[in-house]
């Protein structure tokens, strides 16, 4: 089994590179990278190759880069192919998405990501009612 955690942890401000490696350090081997526009600015080139860095430095083998998840009801995320293009793939890592249904796994299998299948699980009830329109008793 693999642990992962998300940078939403850190949703209220710029991602930075001590962010990242905070969370390498404390034994996680996958990181969902959060990437909304006031979180991490990933239409600049420059911001891009950075982050790129940082990932590099942590020994990470498994990104979730982007969410394809309905754009009506998740305007932030809405351009996750977007951001899927602009990734640099580096060997031995995993760059996947996450998507929560047949409509969500066909705009991730046009991207270059990585399409793994996975089981995930949250504890959001309120979040998993936005984003799915169920009770996590459904999911």
């Amino acid at each position: 089994m693999r642990f992962g955690i998300s940078t939403h942890l850190y949703h209220d401000r710029r991602l930075e590179r001590s962010h990242l490696t905070e969370i390498a350090e404390h034994g996680f081997d996958t990181i969902e990278l959060f990437a909304t526009r006031s979180h991490f600015d990933y239409r600049s080139e420059p911001a891009v190759a950075e982050l790129g860095r940082w990932l590099a430095e942590t020994g990470l083998t498994k990104i979730d880069c982007v969410s394809f998840v309905n754009p009506k009801r998740v305007p932030t995320m809405a351009d996750a192919e977007e951001v899927a293009a602009t990734i640099h793939k580096r060997d031995g890592v995993a760059y996947t998405g996450l998507w929560l249904n047949t409509r969500g796994l066909e705009r991730a299998l046009h991207t270059p990501l990585d399409v793994i299948g996975a089981i995930r699980v949250t504890q959001i009830e309120k979040k998993g009612r936005q984003n799915r329109r169920v009770r996590i008793a459904f999911t």
